[in-house]
């Protein structure tokens, strides 16, 4: 199976809903574009909850995130453990306290050519810091119109854009 290594840097975390909304926009392009884009969203909820609701349902396929869900998995991330969410950003490791670096922060995805289990649907590898391993996300990507009707904006894009649909490896907590 062939594996490649994929890049992607943000220089700071969005501040606002229509800022996160336009870096989406420019990344849902590509699978691990939107992969990295949950793990803004992750860091983004564990700074400022609500504005990180917002976030991970627009990124999420399904939306909106459902009260049980938040409560019992992301409220439970960001009150014990919020350094998960920073375990993916490459610097933040275990012995710095999974300190956000300095600069931009850079999110490695791993992608194969494995075929996904339901048509149109990707599964990603986030490299993660505190257990030197790479977690898996699972993708679905949805025609151009469905970024229209869910944010009223018409995007040209060569390829259909990704959301994410799965991701139960992402929140696990990770050593301290």
């Amino acid at each position: 199976m062939k594996e490649t290594l994929k890049e992607v840097r943000f220089s700071k975390l969005p501040e606002t809903q229509e800022d996160f909304q336009a870096l989406l926009i420019e990344q849902i392009a590509t699978p691990w574009g939107c992969a990295a884009m949950f793990i803004v969203a992750l860091n983004v909820y564990v700074e400022n909850p609500e504005l990180g609701r917002i976030c991970l349902d627009m990124v999420r396929l399904e939306e909106p995130m459902s009260q049980a869900e938040l409560e019992n998995v992301f409220h439970v991330l960001r009150t014990q453990y919020p350094f998960v969410a920073r375990s993916y950003i490459a610097g933040a490791t275990s012995e710095n306290g999974y300190a956000a670096p300095e600069g931009d922060w850079v999110i490695y995805i791993k992608m194969t050519d494995e075929k996904g289990l339901r048509r149109k649907s990707k599964t990603v590898y986030v490299g993660c810091s505190g257990t030197g391993s790479y977690r898996p996300i699972t993708l679905a990507s949805k025609p151009p119109r469905f970024v229209r009707k869910r944010f009223g904006v018409k995007m040209d894009y060569e390829e259909d854009p990704w959301f994410v649909t799965d991701y139960p490896s992402i929140l696990l907590p990770v050593p301290q």
